[in-house]
Order: C-alpha cells, then structure tokens, then sequence
C-alpha cells in the first residue's frame, strides 16, 4: 500500500537536483521510478539505487504515454500510483502525503466523496446519487522564468498527478476508453486524459494544486522549440501525431462517439444501473485542473491531529474551465439540463461558442495525416510543415536505425499481423535490441496504425491502393495475403537499392540472441548469402537410419572376413564369423517399423530431408549483404515472383533463382548463384555462394529432436539445446497453418509476451530467476560461419564418420567463403 512514483526523464549523464529532491521526498514512503531505455540512465539510476522500468518507446526514442499509463496501473494493485515531470522542484511534499492518507482513510473525512457528474459544459455538475472511493488528483505548477520571477502556470496543464489503485478496482480510465499513443512529453496528453477522466466520471477528479508547491524553472522543450505553436509550424512530427490523437483519433481510440457513449461504471459501490454519458472526445482548451468536480483549499481553523495542515475539499458547482464566478457573470448557465452530455450552439454564451468554433478548427489544422494528402484539397499548414520532415520514409528510417555498417533488421507485416508484430518487436527488446530494425508495411492500414503507434515504419513505394485503404480479413491463403507475401523481397531490394545491407526476419521467428551477434559472421560482403532451411529433420528417423547404416556397415565387413577366412581353409574362425553375422541380421530385421511423423496438426507428416534439398530454402530469414551479386539475386527473385502467381510463398523463388536454375548449382548443404543478368556477361564466373544455416542453431518448426519428435515450441529451449548440442538462437514458428494456431503455440512454449493491450512484458533488471528472462539470456555465440552453417545432424547424436564429413565439408565450405 505504498506510494510509487514515476517519472520519465530525458537521457541522463548524471542525477539533476530536481530527481534528487524527489528521491529524497519518497524514502521511507515509497520509491521513485525511472521509465527509460537509455543505458546512460539506467547506470545513473543503478548508482542512485533507483529502480527503473522499461516501456516502449517510439520512434522519435521518447516514452509512449498510453504505455506509461499500462506499466503504472500494472505495478500497483493496491496503493497510490503517481506521476511527476521529472523537471519539476518540490519544495515540501509532506502535505501530499498527509492528503493521500486523508484520501485513502476509510475512517476520513475524505472517505465518502459523492460522485458528480458533468452533463454540459459550463452547467452544473450533477449528482450521481452515490458515493465513490476512487478518485484521481492533480497538481498544477509554478513557472519560474530565467530572471527568478515567478508566476501562476495558465496554459492548463498539470505537473504532478496521481491516484489510487485497490484490488477489484477500476483502472485510470474505463475500459472502454483507450489512452491513445502520444509521444512523451509533447503536449496533449495531460489535458486529454484529464478530460477523459472528468467526462466519464469513473473517479473523483480532485484539483490539489493547493496542497503542494512545485516550481518549474523555464528551459528549452524537447522539441527545442519556443512553444508547443512553434513545433508544429516547425513541423515536429511528434508534436503534430500528438495534436491529431488528441483532437481526431479521440473517438477511435476511445470506441465512443459524439452523444452515443454510454459507460457502464465498474465501482462495486456504484448502483447496478449508474450508466454515465460522455462525450468520448477532446475540446480545445478542456482537460485542465480547474474543471475538476473537487478542489483541495486548506483552512488552519479546520486543523486536526490527522489533519494538520486544514485540508478541506469544495465542491465546484459548474464544469468549466474558467473561474466558477466567470461562469455566471458571462451568463453561460441554461436553466434546462440535458439527458446527455452535449457540445452544441450556445447563443448565449460566447466562450462556450468559442470553444466549439476552435475545437472545429483545430480538427480542420489536424484534417489528416502527412501521408494521406492524396485526393485533399486544402491542407492546412501544420499538415504541410509536418509533411515537409516527415520521418515515416524508407530514406529516413533507414539514416535513423541502421548500424554504422549500414546494415538493418528488415520485416515486413499487413495489418491483420499486428499482435504478432508486437510480440516480435517485444522479444527483440527482451535480447538487447530496441534499435537497428525497420518495418516495411505492405497495406495502407498497417502503415497508418504503425505510424501512430510511433513504430520505425515505413510504406513501400509498390504497395498498391487495391490494397491499401481496406482493413484484409480474407486470412493466410487469401488473395491480399498472397500479393503481400511476394512484396517481401521487392521490400529488400528497395533497401538493398538505397545503399543498404539486410537481415530479413519474418514476425513469426521467436529470437533468444541478438540477430547481430548471432549472425554477426555472415554480415559483411564476402560471407555470401546466408538462409534459414527448411528441410525437416526427424530425429527418431535419423537415429533409425544410423543404427541401420552401422549395422549394415558391420555385416559387410563380417561378410568380407569369412570370405576371405573359407579361401584360407580357416573354418573355425568362418563359422564364428557365421555366428556373428546371423546375429547382426536378426538385429537388423528387429528393427522397429518408422513412419512420417506431422510438425503439427494442421500440416502433413515429414521425413528428414538434406538442408539445401529442392524447395528447402526458408526465405523467412536469412542476411543479404549489399553486393552486387546480392542485389543481382534479388533482381532476378522479384522478377520470378512477377511470374509465379500459384505459389504462396517467396520459397520458392528463391530456390529456383539461387539453387535450381542453371547456371546456379546445388549440393547437399549450400547453393552457388550465378546471375542471368545482361550486366555480368563479361565477368569471368561470376558466383554468389548461398549458404544455409545450420538448422539447430535456426530451426524451423519441422526440425524434431528428442525421445519423442517435437520442435523448439514444445521442448522449450532448455531440452532443444540438450537434444542437439547446440546453442538455440533462433526458431521459426512455421509448419503450423493458421496465425490463430501460431500465436497459440507460442503462448504456450511462454514465448508470447505482450498481453491484450499489446503491451510488451520487459525483463526486469531484478528479475534474474524470471523463467522467460533464462530463455531468453544470452547464448554464447560462434564466432565463425563454420558452427553456423550446414549442420544436418545434432551434435548430440551425429555418431557416423560419414555424417561427421558431411558436416565438415559444408563448414570448410563456409568458412572459405568468409575467408575470401
């Protein structure tokens, strides 16, 4: 029941006083917390002994808010959650402790706060008939200027918020009202979710700027700009996504519309039949302490010995927010009020006509996205200032997010992906890499979520409209799902054109190493092409055919000895032979019967296959160097998919164009690609060595080990490393059909870790013994292709010389080519 307190700060080099101060404050009460990415902070806070939480981030590497919100709410089921602006100074916060205990007394004078509820702007408050224990408080600031004046903050904010948490209790905001992803700490979000929490009336929203003093010294925004008007028209892109969630995505984010929400409240104290209206958006110049329904003023007349410091709490009459006095001399109240809440033509009332006037213009200034100017006519210009640095491009995500190298993690999604994108993103997260990937979307609706949603996005320059403003629900298998798998490699090719290296990683693919460490050999330009197999290996049948193979090898060399002992007259060694052999036989003939075994349920039986076999190349990953062989490869791919329209799959393309059309050469564990292209003509044997990944390092959903034939989802890493020998560093969740069923099957090897709200679950930096952390840990890494490439058999069971050569042979194989 303690008192946690957040806080997000910009990257850090050391703890500023303002941290501090509040540090101090909580000792003894509660803690401090740090929301951040930034491995600066974290070892400053380390050596503050301050905890910090990971949250996701956008793109602009600032805080998601709606994510800040789920991590809070998530941290404390029973107590007080708050926020503070990490730039703000607390003179004394002895008072705010002594008013959450007020507040959260069951015996205080603060216990029984009726729940009122605003029905008009500038009307009265109406009584909901009941009493509510939830509430949520806000504190307002004092700005300091750079001379040391200081004066009242008057543009509606707030600095320092909290509320209180309980078991069976409410979250911050009903259930049906979705914090939508502003970026931190670009301004809306304050004023926006302030309004959402006054209009649903699901707690008591209480104005404490009186109980504390917090200062706020000025200093250079964020955004580096003068003002929050300054950053639009200077077109941050951050600022203007924050501005068009808060004034045009209200309704979508929320689920509610104008006049037609209705919120079942989920207070137990509430009556069964306590439905409350909301308008379910934003209005210009709303969401601001002054319309809270509650106002802290302290009396020392009304002193107590739990009360010390005379806190009282008044109630406002009117939802407004301008003084309660300004309401009625400027002769804004009705004397009729209405069934619901209702923004309309106020005749008389002209701040009330103002508002909606503003609140129109702004949703004109905020008509559409950058993107979507196709077909506008108008566009105001914050729209165009916004366009002008747009960031959401191939060119500039990929300057923001490549390595030094240039090299980047690529996938590409539709929108029905979305969750599996998020799991993906969160599980790379989980192994150190929160940067050096972007993601190409291949619909319209993917594009438009994922720039919201402030993800490293980008829209290639082929995705067609026939599939760009409509929402597929056709399903794998489906005509848009087909035409979205073959722009995968038109995805890569556009990098590789703009100067880029690739790894490609479909969304499906659970990593436990970092991508760049675990396939770190093959990222440079003479290491050839690296890919995923995805020729199944049954363990049982491999062990089946050794034993037999062994046999079989014995009984030739018996067979050969009595031979040659009859010839010699040596009929007493011969029969012994004889013996010998009669028994290998009937061991041979023992042998138990073996059958196909199925991956899954949904996909047809297999048997162990040589990894470069024909149809076996996986092009759900593999690294593609920016060569121009590389880029010639991928040339001739795009083109093969152009023209294959049956298949549902880039696999292929990719085995036809880099294993099996001539001149391009095949063996048993690597391919050679030599180019049909006009512009290598006149080089002398041009060749592109294909290599494939050693398949227990990178299995595919078909590789099953172990006593009884299962994949890396069902025998967890652990017992998947102790089958093969080999450290997992990655598993494709393919040979499963439905998303449904690989979602599923993910969930179930614990391998799925994003909940409902798509909300990443981060690997504390306490929480060492943390099951999924152990899955996830780092894995010590080979450092050459050799241990990387063309392994057919687990160590753990490779007992024949032929194999064992097998396997050697690929890996010279490689290891020449990197040496190259």
């Amino acid at each position: 029941r303690g008192l946690l307190v957040f806080t997000a700060p910009p990257p850090l080099q050391s703890l500023p006083e303002t941290m501090r101060g509040w540090d101090a404050a909580l000792r003894g009460r509660g803690r401090l917390i740090v929301f951040t990415e930034d491995n600066e902070t974290r070892r400053v806070c380390r050596e503050h002994n301050i905890p910090i939480v990971c949250v996701e981030h956008s793109d602009e590497r600032l805080p998601r808010v709606d994510k800040m919100f789920d991590s809070m709410h998530n941290a404390q089921p029973d107590g007080v959650v708050g926020f503070v602006n990490s730039d703000i100074v607390v003179e004394d916060f002895d008072p705010m402790v002594q008013f959450i205990h007020l507040l959260n007394s069951d015996s205080g004078i603060f216990s029984n706060l009726e729940q009122r509820i605003p029905y008009d702007l500038y009307q009265p408050f109406v009584s909901s008939g009941h009493t509510n224990p939830d509430w949520f408080a806000v504190t307002s600031r004092k700005d300091v200027s750079k001379t040391g004046q200081i004066s009242g903050h008057t543009q509606g904010g707030y600095d320092f918020w909290c509320w209180n948490s309980r078991p069976g209790g409410p979250r911050l905001l009903p259930g049906e009202i979705v914090i939508p992803p502003f970026r931190f700490p670009y301004a809306m979000y304050d004023n926006w979710i302030l309004d959402m929490s006054i209009q649903s009336a699901l707690r008591n929203t209480i104005d404490a700027t009186a109980v504390l003093t917090l200062l706020h010294h000025e200093h250079t925004r964020v955004s580096e700009s003068a003002s929050w008007v300054d950053a639009l028209a200077g077109g941050v892109n951050g600022v203007f996504i924050n501005r068009f969630l808060g004034y045009k995505e209200s309704l979508s984010s929320t689920g509610l519309g104008l006049n037609s929400a209705s919120i079942k409240n989920s207070n137990n104290s509430h009556s069964d039949n306590s439905n409350i209206r909301i308008l379910g958006k934003h209005y210009w110049k709303l969401g601001t302490p002054l319309e809270c329904p509650y106002v802290v003023t302290c009396n020392s007349s009304l002193s107590t010995v739990q009360n010390s410091l005379g806190f009282a709490l008044e109630s406002r009459r009117y939802w407004s927010n301008v003084p309660q006095e300004t309401v009625e001399t400027e002769q804004c109240v009705r004397e009729a009020i209405p069934t619901f809440v209702s923004i309309s033509n106020h005749s008389n009332c002209a701040r009330y006509n103002t508002i909606l006037q503003e609140t129109l213009k702004q949703e004109a200034l905020m008509s559409h996205l950058p993107f979507e100017i196709h077909g506008w006519g108008h566009q105001s210009r914050f729209v165009k200032a916004a366009a002008a640095t747009w960031r959401y491009t191939l060119g500039e995500q990929l300057k923001a997010h490549a390595t030094q190298d240039k090299f980047v993690l690529l996938v590409g999604v539709g929108f029905e992906l979305k969750a599996q994108l998020m799991n993906f993103i969160c599980s790379l997260n989980r192994v150190g890499m929160s940067n050096h990937y972007v993601i190409a979307a291949l619909d319209h609706p993917m594009y438009r979520w994922g720039v919201l949603q402030g993800l490293p996005m980008f829209l290639p320059s082929f995705v067609p409209m026939t599939i760009n403003s409509v929402i597929d629900t056709s399903g794998y298998g489906g005509k848009f799902s087909i035409q979205r798998t073959k722009f995968k490699s038109r995805a890569v090719l556009e990098v590789l054109n703009a100067g880029y290296s690739v790894i490609w990683s479909d969304v499906d693919i659970a990593w436990f190493v970092h991508p760049f460490d675990a396939l770190k050999p093959f990222m440079n330009p003479k290491s050839g092409l690296a890919i995923q197999s995805n020729a199944p290996y049954v363990a049982s049948q491999d062990k089946l055919e050794k034993t037999s193979a062994e046999i079989k090898l014995r009984l030739a060399y018996l067979d050969a000895a009595k031979s040659i002992h009859m010839v010699e007259n040596k009929f007493e060694k011969a029969t012994a032979i004889s013996t010998q052999i009669t028994e290998l036989q009937a061991q041979l003939h023992s042998l138990p019967p073996w059958s196909p075994i199925r991956p899954h349920e949904t996909v047809q039986a297999v048997v162990t296959d040589s990894i470069a076999a024909v149809r076996r190349l996986n092009s759900g990953l593999y690294v593609a160097p920016n060569t121009p062989l590389v880029r010639a490869a991928f040339i001739e791919i795009v083109a093969h998919t152009n023209t294959n329209t049956t298949s549902m799959s880039e696999r292929n393309d990719f085995d036809d164009v880099l294993c099996g059309r001539s001149p391009s050469t095949r063996s048993n564990s690597s391919c050679t690609y030599r180019p049909k292209l006009a512009q290598f003509r006149r080089t002398r044997n041009p060749a592109l060595q294909v290599h494939l990944l050693n398949r227990f390092l990178f299995p595919s959903g078909a590789v099953l080990v172990g006593e009884s034939d299962q994949n890396a989802f069902v025998l967890g890493k652990d017992r998947f490393q102790a089958a093969t020998g080999f450290p997992l560093m990655a598993a494709h969740n393919n040979w499963i059909k439905g998303s449904g069923m690989k979602e599923k099957r993910c969930k179930a090897a614990g391998w799925w870790f994003i909940d409902d709200r798509l909300t990443c679950k981060f690997v504390s930096e306490k929480d060492d013994n943390d099951e999924s952390r152990d899955r996830f840990s780092a894995t010590s890494v080979p450092a050459t292709t050799s241990s990387l490439a063309a392994a057919g058999t687990p160590a753990a069971v490779s007992n024949t010389s032929r194999i064992r050569k097998e396997q050697e042979n690929a890996s010279m194989n490689a290891q020449r080519a990197s040496e190259r």
